[in-house]
């Protein structure tokens, strides 16, 4: 509680060393040296309070003190403690992918749809099921690459069914010639006008066959993650 009563960020001290150094200053440089002299004894009490609060358990001080003071051993002590603490941001500055993900379940279990989004992209089952419904073509589509390349073809068809249950078909190819500038940049190619092109889009994502009490059990969680 003492240390956010004085909670502040660090002043600059160029203009305060640079007087003691017998620089001439502007009436404006000298009001920001007043307010150097102002803020720093307060930021060395927020930086004292912090830490002893840190040092004595508190996990949220822990992790603040980490993060404010750039002292990664006291995020790793964060990590160690017990007690309330914002697991968003403990995501965001954990020492391992395996920590950053039992964060973001944490955070995203609290609430987070950005940590449930960030775990998604992690190739996290539980994060997965929840964002599919409401996610875009290309997340699904990397998705199932992510499947693939893990060797989970029956996963991989899973969002294939999410996607046709939603009018789209991962497997067909979106490749299409596009102007490369001029007043038709972006645009579908068109001969007529010719010049410089660029090609844009994804090839079709090669799906493998499955038995088909393996398509039934893709299709049977496709409708379940779409129900929820």
């Amino acid at each position: 509680m003492l240390a956010a009563l004085f909670r502040c960020s660090k002043p600059n001290t160029y203009l305060y060393e640079e007087s003691q150094k017998g620089r001439q200053l502007t009436a404006s440089e000298r009001g920001w040296v007043e307010q150097y002299l102002l803020l720093a004894p307060r930021y060395a009490r927020y930086e004292a309070h912090l830490k002893a609060a840190a040092e004595a358990g508190v996990r949220a001080a822990a992790l603040e003190y980490g993060v404010a003071f750039e002292r990664p051993e006291f995020i790793t002590l964060a990590e160690r403690l017990n007690g309330d603490v914002d697991p968003e941001q403990m995501a965001r500055v954990a020492t391992s992918l395996e920590a950053r993900t039992r964060w973001l379940r944490r955070a995203a279990e609290a609430g987070s749809h950005r940590a449930l989004e960030d775990l998604a992209d992690l190739g996290d089952p539980w994060a997965q099921e929840r964002v599919a419904p409401l996610a875009g073509l290309h997340w699904l589509r990397d998705a199932a690459e992510r499947a693939l390349a893990e060797g989970d073809p029956v996963r991989a068809w899973i969002w294939q069914y999410v996607a046709l249950a939603r009018g789209e078909d991962l497997t067909l190819s979106t490749l299409a010639a596009r102007h490369d500038g001029g007043s038709n940049d972006g645009e579908f190619y068109d001969s007529d006008f010719g010049g410089p092109l660029y090609v844009d889009g994804d090839e079709g994502l090669a799906l493998p066959e499955l038995e088909r009490n393996q398509h039934g059990e893709a299709q049977a969680k496709a409708q379940a993650i779409l129900r929820a």
